[in-house]
């Protein structure tokens, strides 16, 4: 059943993009672009919306900010854990259907067990408008990883400069510089 994605239309993938982002408007009441905005553009790749949600395909929730992470969290949607779309129900009909429309209301249950204190009566619903960035489990895993390898390779540069800036090592190249270099110069 994982097979059968059904791609969005760029004008749905805006229409998604857009609706899980805050918005301002200006005097003129035109829409100002937000710091929410540039984020959901930088993730827009990932989501897992823009290869079509379907029943029976896992998503991983993503928060951007603790706000987020405290409305999401109250409802049963916790970052980072995988969840599998178990009903989609379309906006304007009300019918269960096969594949995700903009502001469908998913139904959706962690794909393994949750520690005590998180576990609840499953399925949670949700609507689709109302969670953040989704993204599908290998996306979510190779991100993480690249994260914790940055994050590794960057303790690392940083532990070579300090040892080199506290520890210099100073060779006198040859005998005849002795008088003029010694150790320690």
């Amino acid at each position: 059943m994982m097979g059968l994605r059904t791609p969005l239309s760029s004008s749905t993938r805006r229409s998604v993009s857009s609706s899980t982002t805050a918005t301002t408007t200006t005097r003129n009441g035109r829409r100002a672009p937000s710091s929410s905005d540039e984020a959901q553009r930088q993730w827009a790749p990932y989501d897992a919306r823009t290869d079509g949600l379907t029943l029976g395909a896992a998503v991983v929730p993503v928060w951007r900010n603790l706000a987020e992470r405290q409305r999401l969290g109250a409802r049963g949607i916790y970052g980072g854990v995988d969840y599998v779309i178990e009903r989609i129900v379309a906006p304007d009909t009300g019918a269960d259907v096969f594949s995700c429309a903009t502001g469908a209301r998913l139904s959706l249950r962690p794909q393994y067990p949750l520690v005590r204190r998180l576990e609840r009566r499953w399925p949670v619903e949700i609507s689709e408008r109302s969670l953040g960035l989704l993204l599908r489990p290998r996306a979510y895993t190779v991100l993480s990883a690249a994260a914790t390898l940055a994050t590794a390779l960057s303790g690392v540069l940083a532990s070579a400069l300090v040892a080199a800036w506290l520890f210099c090592f100073a060779v006198v190249p040859s005998y005849s510089m002795v008088p003029t270099i010694v150790p320690g110069d």
